[in-house]
């Protein structure tokens, strides 16, 4: 039996309930009650029967607390329900309710209603519920507690007595009729400390004061605490007292510095409130233009890009206007970085040469090796090593003279610089370089450094280094509490777990990135490898959660990214066995492939699927770069694509010998998925399968158990149709498609679907497989 709200039971249903509670014990019966808490008090009539019936040995509590973060913003998508509500809005509303559904319920409404325009004022059903409980104290009752809420949300008993000229003793008891409402409540601490229960609760409070009265008040509260010995401790009681009481001056002064204490708190919405109101007051443009870099730090720290960008655009016009170029340069550095994690790499690169273009006359060295430097780095996403060393050769300060934040970023755009021209050697002396001038320090700084390491190591097969500089930059991080970058990160620790065949890992890092924000270079590693762990794990959840496809129109304009991303696609439709799609789409990937730096996984995928005059590109990327002997990534990709090539030019013996090569190369590096894929290809399936196993990659180990079997028992050529099998033994006699449609007088769709549920039925990945199943007598049917 379940009752809901019994604080609003009528004195027969308690007396009910407490009759039956002690009657339950051994016999099969749940009653279930819910009550508010907020809704009782000394004097409600459910409070001593409520608190008899917690006394008996058969009732157990159950007290549900707020919502947290994840499940607030769950709740709120729900109950949109596919109404449109921008990501800004429902960030406030999940903020302000501080997990109360009511309230997110409410305030959501309230911002449908408004067309997302207005989301700070209080809902009308908010203002009257706080309203009705507050009529229900006297009027000398509710001009305290209105005068609480002008303090914050916590406040002392003493000080609120000061400011409302009356004894502590007369306060406290009117405090308690508060408590008894459940409007605030109160702390055990040795000074007593009372606290409005919910933030909203408090806003709806202040609210009920009128303007003119509230100022004066708030001056006066400002005043105190400005004149108490730790009034160092309360900068953010002081501004925000001073900004209610209107003082200009002292507004500004508070503002700033409680922005500054903020940022280093890493509080940055907290910061970037302070630096919006200090901006509101300050007159002379030299403060002005200061407190607009403090505010776009904290703005691009708390993921809103587009306005961070904006107030560093405004600043930099101002830092050109009064002629201080290299500070102007320092921030077309940050709008170049911010236009690159939105994933307009084009557009940052466009505008640093923009800002060297006009004002490279007037810049210092210093600041010319800054752009170039950023610039390299930023070119780093073509995977084209002549660009990024070029630029770094047209610094003419030699990397030692420069300061220490330029030469870590100098060596960070070197290392990516030598990883993507194969240079293992110059690689790791660049990396010493940087860990030299990382030193000990943990800032967002160092984590891009070693983020970017174990990218280039992951490229590279030096799992120890990707795994150490992943470990290490997560930590750095979530130290710093910059969620967003932790989760770019885990996302790329997952393709390096991927590639290790370390598949639940990587879901993990997966599913935690999937969480952490919007960050573009998140959603990119997450379309390039989610897809590629859920085809192997069969977990098509995870597939559809990754899929990206304004990841796949951003990334149009950075050639090498988009090929990456086309390529994850295809593999998805080519184990959903639509061939002909996967075709198209791995084509189009080859078609902007210019490179073979990243593209490990790509280049074997396309072999398989694209036409002949792709296949050769394919082929002809990867023995450029296998020529390299220090690439070996390449030197076993080259000998996988050749593999690939061979078999399906029905060269069966060189196809072995060469896959053969490719596991016993992927083997040295670690990389074990690739490892059983290539022992698939050169025809060892118990050590496909074993590997498949250890992997954890469900999908491949039951396509290589539902595949053909040497023994007895069921044939698998028994899961074709009557017509698969037609289908079959023409593709087996050489029948291109279209031959087959003419031959059975069906559409080239048909013969495609039924090639796709042959090989996907039979466990087979070409044409090749299938001819050599049949020529050898399949499993005694053909």
């Amino acid at each position: 039996m379940a009752i809901e709200d019994l604080h609003w039971a009528d004195p027969a249903t308690l007396e009910l309930f407490a009759y039956l509670t002690p009657r339950l014990a051994g016999r099969r019966i749940l009653l279930l009650a819910t009550f508010r808490d907020d809704e009782l008090n000394r004097a409600h009539p459910a409070t001593a029967t409520i608190a008899q019936l917690m006394r008996e040995r058969t009732v157990h509590r159950v007290v549900l607390e707020g919502l947290p973060q994840p499940d607030m913003r769950a709740l709120i998508e729900t109950a949109l329900n596919g109404r449109s509500l921008s990501a800004a809005a429902v960030l406030s509303i999940a903020r302000r309710s501080e997990g109360n559904p009511f309230f997110a319920e409410e305030l959501l409404k309230d911002s449908l209603e408004s067309a997302g325009t207005r989301t700070d004022p209080l809902p009308f059903s908010i203002q009257g519920a706080v309203s009705a409980r507050l009529n229900r104290l006297s009027e000398e009752e509710r001009d305290v507690v209105r005068m609480a809420a002008l303090f914050g949300r916590s406040f002392e008993a003493g000080t609120l007595a000061g400011i409302a000229e009356r004894n502590v003793g007369d306060v406290i008891p009117m405090l308690e009729r508060a408590v008894d409402l459940q409007m605030i409540v109160e702390s055990n601490d040795a000074i007593p400390l009372y606290s409005f229960r919910h933030a909203l609760t408090r806003e709806a409070v202040c609210s009920e004061m009128l303007l003119v009265k509230s100022r004066s008040l708030h001056s006066r509260i400002a005043e105190a605490l400005e004149a108490r010995p730790d009034a160092w401790r309360h900068v953010d009681e002081l501004a925000y007292h001073w900004w209610e009481a209107r003082e200009t001056q002292k507004s500004l002064l508070y503002a700033e510095r409680a922005g500054d204490a903020a940022l280093e708190l890493w509080a940055y919405r907290d910061a970037k409130l302070q630096f919006e109101r200090a901006l509101d007051v300050a007159s002379d443009e030299s403060g002005r233009v200061r407190l607009l870099e403090k505010l776009g730090d904290a703005m691009n720290f708390a993921s809103e890009g587009d306005r961070g960008l904006h107030a560093f655009e405004i600043a930099r016009a101002l830092r050109i206007k009064r002629s201080e170029f290299d500070d102007a340069t320092r921030l077309a550095v940050r709008i170049a970085a911010i236009l690159y994690e939105r994933g307009e790499n084009s557009e940052a690169i466009a505008s640093l040469a923009a800002f060297l273009d006009n004002l490279d006359e007037h810049l210092s060295p210093r600041a010319s090796a800054e752009v170039l430097i950023l610039q390299a780095q930023l070119s780093q996403v073509s995977f084209d090593s002549r660009v990024v060393l070029d630029l770094l050769a047209r610094i003419s300060t030699p990397p030692d003279e420069l300061d220490s934040p330029m030469r870590r970023a100098y060596w960070q755009a070197k290392i990516v610089g030598e990883a993507s021209g194969g240079d293992l050697t110059a690689w790791k002396d660049a990396i010493g370089r940087l860990r030299a001038e990382l030193g000990g320090t943990a800032s967002r700084l160092s984590g891009n450094a070693l983020a970017n390491i174990a990218f280039t190591a992951t490229c590279l097969a030096e799992p120890g280094i990707a795994q150490q500089c992943c470990d290490e930059a997560i930590a750095v991080y979530e130290d710093c509490r910059l969620s967003a970058l932790a989760g770019w990160t885990k996302a790329l620790r997952a393709r390096h777990y991927f590639l290790l065949g370390k598949l639940e890992l990587a879901r993990d890092d997966l599913l935690a990135a999937l969480s952490t924000g919007d960050l573009f270079t998140t959603r990119y590693h997450l379309a390039h490898t989610g897809p590629l762990v859920g085809i192997a794990l069969g977990d098509e959840d995870l597939i559809l959660r990754c899929l990206d496809h304004d990841v796949e129109l951003r990334s149009r304009q950075q050639p090498a990214l988009y090929a990456l991303v086309l390529a994850s696609r295809g593999a998805v439709l080519a184990a959903r066995g639509d061939l002909s799609g996967a075709q198209a789409i791995l084509q189009d990937a080859v078609d902007a492939l210019n490179g073979s730096y990243g593209s490990m996984l790509l280049l074997p995928l396309a072999a398989r699927y694209v036409d002949e005059a792709r296949l050769a590109k394919v082929r002809a990327i990867a023995a450029a770069s296998a020529r390299n002997p220090q690439d070996r990534v390449m030197i076993a990709t080259s000998h996988m694509v050749e593999a690939i090539a061979a078999e399906r030019h029905r060269s069966l013996e060189t196809a072995r010998s060469r896959a053969l090569i490719a596991a016993q190369r992927y083997r040295e590096l670690g990389w074990h998925l690739l490892e059983a894929h290539a022992d698939e290809v050169a025809g060892d399936r118990a050590a496909a399968l074993a590997l498949y196993r250890a992997c954890g990659s469900i999908s491949d180990v039951r396509r290589l158990e539902l595949g053909p079997r040497s023994g007895g028992g069921e044939r698998v050529s028994d899961l074709l149709s009557e017509r698969e099998r037609e289908v079959a033994l023409l593709v087996a006699r050489g029948l291109t498609n279209r031959q087959a449609a003419d031959k059975l007088c069906v559409s080239i769709k048909t013969i495609e679907k039924h090639v796709s549920s042959i090989f996907h039925k039979l466990g087979f990945r070409t044409r090749m497989e299938l001819v050599l199943h049949i020529a050898s007598g399949g499993d005694g049917y053909f």
